[in-house]
C-alpha cells in the first residue's frame, strides 16, 4: 500500500499516528517514517497492518525480502485493535 492509503485506513479507524505510537512505545515521527518507508521496523509495520486489519505483506510488501516467514495471526491482530480501542476510549 502507498503511505497515503495507509494513513487513510488509520483515519477510518478513528486513530492517528500519536495514538499508534503510544500503543507501540515509539515516537509519532518514527511511526510516520515507517509508513513513509524512511525507516524499517518489523514491529511497528506489523502493528500498523494489524491496526488497519490488512495482511502484513499487502501493506508492506517490501518486507517480504527481509522477513519472508512472518505472517501475523488474525486473532493477534484483532486483539491489538481491541487494545487500541480501549486506549482511545
Amino acid at each position: 500500500m502507498k503511505p497515503a492509503e495507509i494513513r487513510q485506513e488509520i483515519a477510518k479507524k478513528g486513530l492517528n499516528l500519536t495514538l499508534i505510537a503510544a500503543a507501540v512505545g515509539a515516537a509519532p515521527g518514527t511511526v510516520g517514517q515507517v509508513i513513509n518507508r524512511k525507516l524499517t521496523s518489523t514491529r511497528i509495520a506489523s502493528a500498523i497492518a494489524k491496526i488497519i486489519n490488512k495482511p502484513f505483506f499487502d501493506v508492506f510488501p517490501e518486507y517480504c525480502a527481509v522477513s519472508p516467514r512472518y505472517v501475523p495471526s488474525a486473532k493477534e491482530g484483532q486483539r491489538k485493535v481491541q487494545e487500541l480501542k480501549k486506549v482511545i476510549g
